[in-house]
């Protein structure tokens, strides 16, 4: 069973996750967030033409360009968004175009918002042997990576593509709401 004032989505003790109004790891802690206090739920949301299931709640997670090879012409975007630190690891990336060196890119974002709208690129990565082992990290909570895969001199051509492993550093403590203000949305 999760620990007091937490549940499993995915009944499972490892996907313990803190119930609304509490914060910690879900495993071993989950304290209450002072009166008029709240915590940004961890979040991955999608867009583009490679598949994506978009989540809420987990603090780990993994995505992908999709099954089989990527073709060109392809353009996706991802956004995990969550109240502390996220990394993404690549256990598997192989975009080397066989026509064209550098058309096709992975770029990792630091975003200072869910919108996004004035990314800093932390990583573009375009090749085979990308070190699965290298973390790419954005400290304010908001990590967008983004697939850019072109065509070459008219050439359509496929890789092997990307799998992405992303996770979200401990909860820290519960941020102040705006006096007067709430959000009814997610992010």
């Amino acid at each position: 069973a999760c620990i007091a004032n937490s549940d499993s989505p995915a009944g499972s003790v490892d996907s313990c996750l803190c119930n609304s109004g509490f914060y910690g790891d879900g495993v071993t802690t989950c304290e209450q967030c002072q009166a008029g206090k709240y915590l940004f739920p961890v979040s991955l949301t999608c867009s583009g033409s490679c598949p994506c299931t978009p989540a809420s709640g987990p603090r780990t997670g993994s995505f992908s360009d999709g099954p089989g090879n990527t073709v060109a012409n392809q353009h996706c975007e991802w956004l995990i968004a969550a109240a502390s630190e996220v990394t993404v690891r690549f256990p598997v990336f192989d975009l080397q175009n066989p026509h064209a060196w550098d058309c096709d890119f992975v770029i990792i974002n630091e975003c200072e918002s869910a919108a996004c709208a004035a990314p800093v690129e932390i990583a573009r990565l375009s090749h085979a042997g990308t070190d699965s082992s290298t973390p790419y990290t954005s400290s304010t909570g908001f990590l967008q990576v983004v697939l850019d895969v072109s065509e070459y001199n008219g050439v359509i051509w496929t890789t092997p593509g990307f799998e992405a492993a992303w996770s979200v550093a401990e909860m820290g403590e519960c941020a102040a709401c705006p006096a007067g203000t709430y959000q009814d949305a997610a992010g």
